[in-house]
């Protein structure tokens, strides 16, 4: 019942650019009442003309925060996934089926029942607040290049978020609409929170040189392709891949992709042997 329910609903959402704040087409509330009157009246997920893709190019398409509906994203996501079959060397059908069934994987437990396995949620966007609206600063960092996941959320739907320290009182993340610097006692990171060192407790010029790598990085875009996102030097970066890519800019040996998929996400980040939690911030 839930999979019924939620697989056509987030065909209709379109995902925060600013998580709590601003929907990236027209206004959230009217947005997500509208899909859940059009869920439960029972309309199901609709049908394109001219479409031959999956429902899972359908879903993929939205869990990237844009609008299946509109050829140009259904062009740009299709373009992702080719360049992930090219750099897996697989076929593009497998590339889908790979994408969709990572991003089911990091949905986290406690967003969705156990017979909601066929449902794709927004894993890539930065800001917002969990279910309760509680919000930390991150605090002081024990080393330049420490890096955070927090419990970030989209409509509910608990996906996190990634930054790095470059300096004790400083992070850089990556958010839409760019790129950017943030003074780590601002109240900006839902609860709770966690910080981490990458390799051993203690300053490195592997550390040094990710967090200048992430300094160098703001201003760009928000990268919303977060299923072929594993590129160090890229036009634009969503937040786990800027995490990612500053730690394999300064070494190539360094991956934090706890998985090895094709996307790196949030989760993976702080699941990742390399990073050893220190604080949790609630």
């Amino acid at each position: 019942m839930v999979s019924t329910l939620l697989n056509p609903l987030f065909q209709y959402l379109v995902v925060l650019t600013r998580e709590g704040k601003e929907m990236k087409h027209g206004n959230n509330a009217l947005i997500f009442s509208s899909a859940v009157v059009l869920v439960l009246s029972g309309v199901t997920s609709p049908v394109y003309a001219g479409t031959t893709e999956s429902q899972d190019f359908d879903e993929i398409v939205s869990s990237a925060g844009l609008d299946s509906s509109q050829e140009s994203d259904r062009t740009l996501v299709r373009q992702g996934l080719e360049k992930t079959a090219q750099e897996r060397n697989i076929s593009y059908d497998a590339a889908v089926s790979q994408v969709a069934q990572e991003s089911r994987e990091h949905i986290q437990a406690d967003n969705i029942s156990s017979d909601n396995s066929g449902a794709l949620v927004p894993q890539i966007v930065s800001g917002g607040s969990d279910d309760s609206g509680h919000k930390v600063s991150m605090g002081r960092a024990r080393h330049r290049g420490d890096v955070f996941y927090s419990s970030n959320s989209t409509i509910g739907v608990k996906h996190g978020h990634n930054g790095i320290y470059v300096s004790e009182n400083e992070y850089v993340e990556a958010t839409s609409p760019s790129v950017r610097r943030v003074d780590s006692e601002s109240v900006d990171a839902p609860a709770p929170a966690y910080k981490y060192y990458v390799g051993d407790d203690k300053d490195s010029s592997e550390k040094d040189k990710a967090a200048t790598f992430a300094e160098e990085q703001v201003g760009k875009g928000y990268n919303w392709i977060f299923f072929a996102n594993k590129s160090v030097n890229s036009d634009n970066y969503n937040c786990s891949q800027l995490v990612w890519a500053s730690y394999k800019n300064a070494d190539s040996n360094i991956d934090l992709d706890a998985d090895g998929g094709p996307g790196v996400y949030p989760k993976d980040i702080a699941d990742s042997p390399m990073a050893h939690e220190y604080e949790t911030r609630e």
